[in-house]
């Protein structure tokens, strides 16, 4: 494999990964993990005007 091709698809895994955000990531972990996915909406959208 070569080198720049691995660095260009990790840099690009990694800006997608920035670009979420800590409450996004929050929700598709929960959903990931069956939790109850409009509770855990609801719960994120409680908490953004804070």
């Amino acid at each position: 494999m070569d080198i720049a091709v691995f660095f260009t698809g990790f840099s690009l895994g990694l800006s997608l990964i920035l670009a979420i955000g800590a409450q996004n990531a929050f929700v598709l972990k929960q959903g990931l993990n069956a939790i109850t996915s409009l509770l855990c909406v609801q719960f994120v959208r409680y908490l953004t005007p804070l």
